[in-house]
């Protein structure tokens, strides 16, 4: 996992074309132009998803990871908690789904209490590979409207 602000992002272009064309679509992209929606940025290799949605509790939420895509999450406005974990740490609920790239798993007060929370706020982004197990769009104190970019990398 990568937690950083976007003013950083080129330092992480020697991780890969791909993971630096998708900061750099962020780093250069003015966000309140643009509709809510699913943008291609290099076909199915890199694609970004806008998305406006206010924070929710984590009852009977899930963790998820993925194995095809690594997520790029920035936070255009507003501020959210994201919780990580390594996926061996946590308990498959549901097992991986190739037609949406995702394995859930588990978020009793067990697991939240050992996993990582981040407090995610305006220009920051997280970077999650298949190890990383994450909840986003926690509540941080009572529901917050928050827009956020998921740019998808294909690893």
């Amino acid at each position: 996992m990568i937690l950083d602000t976007i003013r950083n992002a080129a330092a992480y272009s020697a991780l890969g074309d791909r993971l630096a064309r998708g900061l750099r679509h962020i780093a250069t992209t003015d966000f309140s132009t643009i509709d809510d929606g699913k943008y291609e940025l290099s076909g199915d290799d890199v694609f970004a998803l806008v998305q406006s949605y206010d924070t929710k509790p984590i009852d009977d939420r899930e963790f998820e990871a993925h194995r095809v895509y690594a997520d790029i999450q920035f936070i255009v406005s507003g501020e959210e908690i994201i919780f990580w974990a390594d996926v061996d740490h946590l308990t498959i609920t549901r097992p991986y789904d190739d037609s949406s790239d995702a394995v859930m798993f588990g978020a009793d007060r067990d697991t939240l209490e050992k996993a990582s929370p981040i407090h995610m706020k305006h220009g920051s982004f997280a970077v999650f590979f298949p190890q990383d197990g994450h909840l986003p769009a926690a509540v941080l104190s009572a529901p917050t409207p928050v827009r956020k970019v998921v740019v998808k990398v294909r690893l």
